[in-house]
């Protein structure tokens, strides 16, 4: 019979190590050098800071890498999405005791939707019942949630969460 591997948690990321990682999803694998030189002039990061920040992106397991001669290739360790829903998450947990209902119900209240969102809704709602425990439930709201109303933000296609 064949085990099961555990998903490792999904680290908590910076700003600064957000663009980091931002610069590896985009580009794939790099040297620190070429992250360097990828990330927005307007932060004016020193090469020695970057390569702090790839160590610790290291220790928390989310991005890892190859040694090539003297030099390494640092890669991502976790979809855009696992991030994602990783500070989602995060943010839940610390403001509103875990409630992803709650959460729901303030943005419903906040947000105007059309029918087809309100539609699309409905469906993820229905399709999350027939899955088997919370964790089915909570990403099909999470993938609604990042779909409505972060999209601007983080644009990618959230459906489904794997």
């Amino acid at each position: 019979m064949k085990k099961k591997t555990k998903t490792p948690p999904v680290p908590p990321v910076t700003p600064a190590e957000w663009e980091i990682m931002e610069s590896l999803w985009k580009n794939g694998p790099q040297a620190a050098r070429d992250i360097y030189a990828s990330l927005p002039q307007a932060n004016s990061r020193d090469i020695k800071t970057v390569r702090s920040l790839l160590s610790r992106l290291v220790e928390k397991g989310a991005i890892g890498y190859d040694r090539i001669g003297n030099s390494y290739l640092y890669r991502a360790e976790f979809s855009r999405q696992s991030l994602v829903c990783g500070e989602v998450q995060s943010v839940v947990d610390r403001t509103l005791g875990g409630s992803i209902s709650a959460l729901f119900a303030g943005f419903l209240r906040e947000e105007k939707l059309d029918d087809a969102e309100i539609e699309e809704l409905r469906k993820l709602l229905e399709k999350g019942k027939g899955e088997k425990g919370k964790r089915g439930l909570i990403s099909t709201f999470f993938s609604s949630l990042i779909c409505i109303s972060l999209f601007p933000l983080f644009p990618f296609s959230p459906f489904p969460f794997p």
